[in-house]
């Protein structure tokens, strides 16, 4: 709000009405006097504080009122891109509209989008990009990607989808999101800007058994991976973890095509990353390939 609307507000106020007290017949001019330059301050001060307490109460209403509320759900948000496709042609309904299966739910935790549901879709539908939305931080306007939620099933698992694309920042990929995913084989995120990017993390069994899967970027703002995050993803041979990487699950490449990781962080730093102890269990990794040296993994 600038200070011309500030000052219109103010402006627009009702009069502070003072209620005029009988004065004693003895009492002296000067008594009289100091009496009303009292009177006068606390009156002002009255006011000042309840112009303050107004123009809270307004901005406070009208950020509230412009936030989702935590049940808000949004069927059918598109930021131009977003959708399905069958090599590299976007699909459409009847009327010219965009095929948005995605189901969007805002929570207020987070701050955040999630990925509720995903409808039914074209067959021959082989390809997904996911849906952004913009929020506003510190003056400045961040575009950023739903997360998905924790899932009981994938996302994906009556689909044909081969290839999904994250074209903004992600915040979280919650549970089983898309597991056992039958025909995924690419996964592409966006780095996007780092240092407005949220802290990314992939929980458990979030592409386990993608047993088709072959290809995953994984961005540099992860920070966490979940158990058994590509356990079972037997054609998965090659995979990059960024140097932002925080911590590692159980299981996480268990029964997997890997056998080495390429980590983008020095050794020192591998060594400062949370594993589990079970980390590498059945797996099939015998080193780790760092910026300044291989470690061999026994």
């Amino acid at each position: 709000m600038n200070e011309n609307e500030k000052n219109e507000q103010a402006s627009s106020l009702p009069p502070i009405k003072i209620k005029k007290e009988e004065l004693p017949a003895s009492q002296s001019e000067e008594a009289i006097k100091k009496k009303a330059k009292i009177t006068y301050i606390i009156t002002g001060i009255s006011g000042f504080i309840l112009v303050g307490l107004l123009i809270t109460a307004i901005t406070i209403g009208a950020i509230e009122l412009n936030r989702p509320s935590q049940s808000e759900t949004i069927s059918h948000y598109d930021d131009g891109n977003a959708g399905v496709y069958q090599n590299n042609h976007r699909l459409e309904n009847a009327d010219g509209s965009a095929i948005f299966p995605f189901h969007l739910t805002f929570s207020n935790n987070d701050n955040a989008y999630y990925i509720s549901e995903i409808d039914l879709f074209p067959q021959e539908a082989n390809q997904m990009v996911m849906p952004g939305f913009e929020v506003e931080e510190n003056g400045q306007t961040l575009a950023r990607v739903i997360g998905t939620e924790d899932q009981t099933s994938s996302l994906l698992s009556e689909s044909y989808i081969e290839t999904l694309y994250f074209p903004y920042p992600v915040f979280s990929l919650g549970e089983n999101s898309f597991a056992a995913s039958p025909s995924l084989k690419e996964v592409y995120f966006s780095n996007g800007n780092l240092s407005s990017s949220p802290r990314f993390q992939i929980k458990d069994s979030a592409f386990e058994n993608c047993s088709n899967l072959t290809t995953i970027n994984l961005p540099g703002s992860l920070s966490t991976l979940g158990d058994a995050v590509f356990a079972g993803c037997t054609l998965l041979t090659r995979l990059t973890l960024p140097q932002n990487l925080i911590s590692i699950g159980a299981n996480a490449f268990a029964n997997s095509g890997l056998e080495e990781l390429n980590y983008e962080g020095n050794s020192t730093s591998w060594e400062l990353i949370k594993k589990d102890n079970a980390w590498n269990a059945n797996s099939n990794i015998q080193r780790v390939v760092c910026k300044d040296k291989t470690i061999e993994i026994e």
